[in-house]
């Protein structure tokens, strides 16, 4: 209102700041100078699976989501013996001797990551299997969707079935936010297991399935016939809409390959 009154009298003027105190960083306290963001953890993203078994040797040092980072990676790196034992590897077997003592302390996200990761190595363990089962089920109310996708499948053939009930109780909170590869993974878990889990099937699996199929690749798509087929309580009209599905994918790529239109 002042500047408005003032205005009136022409020898006044407003005062102009020069453009060096204007846009001066160290005098606009308004617009702070960001700093770039720190991440001082260690991504095995990167790293080669030697790069990785060298920073195993001081697994020790590292943090637990570091840790189950480092085997995650591991399991999936290419270029290992087709018939390496990572049981008897000596850094795995002391990286596996750290975790097992981090455990307890472990949250759910990493407990269900590094059960993923033992899974791809084939870790046989028995102590590490019964200690994941009973701080999984004790932290069971924080899981997250792709972590009982994960623990469906990497605890065939290790887990009780007391284990598998547990995770049966729980999937209806978080079967409408898995994507095809994680209902591949409990269809895994619940057919190797013999789970008959008839109402979760036909209420929730099975139109799933059908529903999300156009997100699976051929490869998934024929682990679902495959997997499918061996229960009784599917019916062929899902196993052929899944074989059509697996067909079109199959068509589109070979299209596509060759630079092909759609119709």
């Amino acid at each position: 209102m002042l500047s408005v009154l003032l205005r009136q009298f022409a020898h006044w003027k407003p005062h102009k700041h020069s453009k060096k105190l204007r846009y001066n960083s160290q005098l606009n306290l308004k617009k702070p100078i960001p700093l770039p963001p720190r991440h001082d953890f260690i991504d095995f993203k990167k790293y080669t699976g030697n790069e990785i078994l060298f920073a195993l040797k001081d697994s020790q040092e590292l943090r637990a989501t570091e840790l189950s980072n480092a085997l995650l990676q591991l399991g999936v790196r290419k270029g290992a013996p087709e018939n390496i034992d990572w049981n008897v590897h000596p850094t795995v077997s002391i990286a596996i001797e750290t975790a097992k003592k981090r455990i307890p302390q472990c949250p759910m996200k990493v407990l269900t990551s590094l059960a993923l990761a033992c899974s791809r190595l084939g870790i046989s363990d028995p102590q590490l299997w019964e200690l994941l089962e009973k701080h999984i089920v004790r932290t069971m109310p924080s899981m997250e969707p792709i972590g009982i996708a994960y623990c469906f499948s990497s605890f065939v053939g290790k887990g009780t079935q007391e284990f598998y009930q547990e995770l049966l109780s729980k999937i209806n909170i978080h079967v409408n936010y898995l994507n095809g590869r994680d209902l591949l993974n409990v269809v895994k878990g619940c057919v190797h297991e013999d789970l008959e889990a008839k109402e979760l099937f036909e209420k929730k699996l099975y139109p799933l399935i059908l529903q999300k199929k156009k997100m699976c690749t051929p490869d998934q798509l024929n682990e679902f016939i495959e997997l499918l087929g061996k229960r009784s309580d599917c019916s062929e009209e899902t196993l052929q809409s899944l074989k059509e599905a697996r067909e079109y994918k199959l068509e589109r790529r070979k299209t596509l390959s060759f630079g092909g239109v759609l119709k």
